[in-house]
């Protein structure tokens, strides 16, 4: 599932790399091109929102007992990427999730039960929201929205995401 989802958003990346810019392009007019780059954005966006990712960060730094600031939670990349910049400064976050037998995870979703509150339905998961009478649920859209956001800028600048994955835990 994490690999075919991957796959998805580093070809249309690939697209879009290939055809922006000053080259020749096959998009029909400059909103192709960003159609494309907006459908690889939207499934790692919602690698973030929809996937344990943020949450097992934020159970490290409390279990590491370091301060939760938002605005400093990692992308995929940097966690994974070994010739990104960041990727020393997080292997304190690989180590746990490998000695505590951590995994990544995704909700499931059915359209018969939209509000399915068990814990790895998509209603109990998603980030893709502020909530702001649940601080701690808040705290992981925060998370969430940050890490996307600098996946995101980091796949635009380097045409991938999700660079590391080979190596990451990825569950059922």
């Amino acid at each position: 599932q994490f690999a075919a989802s991957i796959k998805y958003a580093n070809d249309q990346l690939a697209d879009f790399q290939k055809h922006r810019g000053d080259r020749p392009s096959l998009f029909r007019s400059p909103a192709d091109a960003w159609r494309t780059f907006g459908k690889a954005s939207h499934g790692i966006q919602d690698f973030f929102s929809h996937s344990n990712f943020v949450d097992l960060y934020r159970e490290y730094l409390i279990a590491q007992k370091r301060a939760i600031n938002p605005a400093e939670t990692p992308s995929f990349s940097d966690v994974f990427d070994p010739k990104g910049g960041a990727y020393e400064s997080h292997a304190g976050f690989r180590g746990w999730l490998a000695d505590n037998k951590r995994t990544f995870q995704t909700g499931t979703f059915s359209l018969r039960n939209m509000r399915d509150p068990s814990p790895r339905s998509h209603h109990s998961m998603h980030k893709d929201n502020p909530f702001p009478n649940d601080p701690g649920r808040n705290q992981l859209h925060q998370m969430a929205r940050e890490a996307a956001i600098k996946e995101t800028r980091q796949a635009a600048e380097k045409g991938s995401a999700f660079r590391g994955a080979d190596a990451a835990p990825f569950g059922r």
